[in-house]
């Protein structure tokens, strides 16, 4: 009863996988976290308000001047600091003209600069 088994054959090894889907799936699972973290960061975080000012003073229209007479100063006031105290000073003296009268001319170039030089100052503090 010596006689060998012909149709046997030895064992096979199997690859497993399930390792590498693991650590895929692991993967995936971390990125989605990290973006869905971003995303809820982005949503709930409070605005920096120094921000929203001059964002706002960004979107002045000079085409109507009465606008940016009244609409500058107010804004403007809560970015005052050292630096560009006295160039508030001076863009709310030349807006003066603009004001308390019916019809006004378009606001000057040197006076839109001006404004363009305050808010990068604003920006850059």
């Amino acid at each position: 009863m010596n006689v060998p088994i012909k149709d046997i054959k030895p064992n096979v090894e199997i690859i497993d996988y399930n390792f590498y889907i693991f650590l895929f799936v692991v993967f995936i699972v971390v990125l989605v976290s990290i973006f869905l973290g971003y995303k809820l960061y982005k949503k709930f975080k409070t605005p920096n308000p120094k921000k929203l000012l001059i964002k706002k003073l960004k979107e002045l229209d000079y085409s109507n001047p009465k606008k940016v007479a009244y609409n500058f100063a107010p804004i403007a006031k809560n970015l005052i600091n050292e630096n560009n105290k006295e160039l508030f000073e001076l863009i709310e003296n030349e807006l003066q003209k603009y004001k308390y009268k019916p019809n006004v001319p378009p606001i000057d170039e040197k006076i839109k600069e001006m404004i363009k030089e305050f808010i990068r100052l604003c920006d850059e503090s």
